[in-house]
């Protein structure tokens, strides 16, 4: 499955791009501000997962591809207790400790309370779909079909990985959007050591069954702490 670079350079900023667009659409038709957006931003999230899936999947059936086949292929290795436990201590701690150095940086503490508590109606609604979208479309799109895709021209290898690091962090300051700078910039940067780590991983790992299984469980403890 081959694709061009420069198809490659456009599709990379698919996710990016399907948020920008809600969160146009939100401000155009309902009027609402950044502010009034920003509590709904899991919803947001959820919503762009799933119309990457269905655009990823319509990408991958010109190629007599589909998406559920595909994440078999990057899936079908089987892992070890002792890898996955390795895997969960050092993705937890690179996406954490990431997330605590640079608000050090940024706002010399603890990083912005970016939890907003919902009802157990709406936590079920969240604990279902959110981790669940997540996983299945962020590390499969980055690191499963981008980076493949880019090596398997035989592009360098590191050109990619730069590629994803930037827009994967480009992604996030939508998660939520507020017109502050400092807290854009954080977004951005405080994923780039997980990123990185992730990035060496595919690089000497076939499967990411592991990084999406994790993926998926960080993101159910971001709900949980709605619930809290």
């Amino acid at each position: 499955m081959s694709y061009h670079r420069f198809s490659l350079s456009i599709l990379i900023w698919l996710r990016v791009a399907i948020f920008g667009i809600l969160y146009a659409s939100l401000i155009g038709l309902f009027r609402l501000t950044l502010n009034e957006i920003a509590p709904y931003w899991p919803i947001i999230f959820i919503v762009g997962n799933l119309l990457t899936l269905l655009i990823f999947d319509i990408i991958l059936r010109h190629k007599n591809q589909s998406f559920f086949r595909f994440l078999l292929s990057i899936m079908q290795a089987k892992i070890s207790k002792k890898e996955f436990l390795y895997t969960f201590l050092w993705m937890f701690g690179a996406g954490v400790g990431g997330m605590i150095l640079i608000s050090i940086l940024f706002f010399q503490g603890p990083p912005p309370d970016l939890i907003y508590s919902v009802s157990w109606s709406w936590g079920l609604f969240y604990i279902i779909f959110f981790p669940t979208t997540a996983a299945l479309s962020e590390i499969p799109f980055y690191y499963g079909f981008i980076d493949t895709s880019w090596k398997v021209n035989k592009s360098h290898s590191i050109i990619p990985l730069l590629y994803i690091i930037l827009v994967y962090g480009i992604q996030h300051a939508f998660l939520p959007l507020l017109w502050d700078i400092k807290f854009i910039l954080f977004r951005i940067i405080s994923f780039i050591p997980l990123m990185i780590l992730i990035g060496i991983y595919r690089r000497k790992n076939k499967s990411l069954k592991s990084v999406i299984i994790i993926h998926g469980l960080m993101d159910l403890s971001t709900v949980l702490q709605m619930l809290i």
